[in-house]
C-alpha cells in the first residue's frame, strides 16, 4: 500500500489523515485530510453529488478520489487493485473515526518544581 492513514484531529474535530507510506522529498510534507463533517461523502449509503463536477456514482467518486491522491502524493499511475486499496483504506477508517473521543488538548510538561509554603512542601509540574 503506497498510501498510509492516521486518525487525528483537525480544527479540534476527528479526521482521517492520509499521506504517502514511504515519503520522498516530493511528498514528505503533503497530507490529505478527510474531516469528520465530510465523511458522509465516503459512505455508499449517503453519497450524493453536490454539483455537476462530481461523479454521479459512489464508485466513480472513490475512483476519482484515489486517482487524485496518487497524483497529490506523486506516486505514479495506480492500477485497479491500488485504487481499490485506497477506497478500502478510507472506508475501513470510518467506524474508527466515529468512535474517536472528543478533542482533548494534552498538556506538555516542561518542568517540575518543589517549594515550601509555611512549612508545607508542595510539588508541582509546570506545563505549557
Amino acid at each position: 500500500m503506497q498510501i498510509a492513514r492516521e486518525l487525528g484531529y483537525w480544527e479540534k474535530k476527528p479526521a482521517i489523515i492520509l499521506k504517502a507510506s514511504v515519503p520522498r522529498s516530493a511528498n514528505k510534507d503533503k497530507r490529505y485530510v478527510i474531516l469528520f463533517n465530510h465523511i458522509w461523502q465516503y459512505t455508499e449509503d449517503f453519497y450524493e453529488p453536490l454539483d455537476a463536477t462530481m461523479p454521479k456514482t459512489f464508485e466513480g467518486f472513490m475512483m476519482a478520489k484515489a486517482l487524485d491522491l496518487y497524483e497529490l502524493f506523486d506516486l505514479g499511475t495506480p492500477n485497479s487493485r491500488q485504487l481499490a486499496e485506497v477506497a478500502w483504506l478510507i472506508q475501513d477508517s470510518i467506524d474508527q473515526l466515529k468512535d474517536m473521543p472528543p478533542y482533548h488538548k494534552q498538556k506538555k510538561v516542561v518542568g517540575e518544581a518543589t517549594m515550601e509554603i509555611d512549612g508545607t512542601r508542595v510539588e508541582a509540574e509546570i506545563s505549557e
